[in-house]
């Protein structure tokens, strides 16, 4: 099946962090992000639930959602990255 988007038509995307380990780090980081996230079009929102880190990302347009999606994945790579010592 294929679900097509319009490119002004709202959206929110969730992406759930289950960490093995600090997932107070991950909350925090992406906590003190938020600000750097919002912007006119979009917005990146963070809280905890049953342990885990959720990040919801609301967006107004497409092109929004890509960027801010963009910006979290590239922040959880880099949580990752540290947490295994790479």
């Amino acid at each position: 099946m294929t679900t097509r988007v319009s490119k002004l038509e709202p959206m929110e995307v969730s992406i759930r962090l289950r960490l093995s380990e600090d997932n107070d780090v991950a909350y925090r980081v992406f906590k003190v992000m938020e600000p750097e996230f919002k912007f006119k079009r979009g917005m990146v929102l963070t809280h905890l639930s049953n342990g885990d880190v959720v990040v919801v990302i609301k967006a107004s347009d497409i092109n929004s959602a890509r960027s801010l999606i963009n910006g979290v994945l590239k922040h959880i790579y880099l949580i990752l990255s540290l947490q295994s010592g790479n």
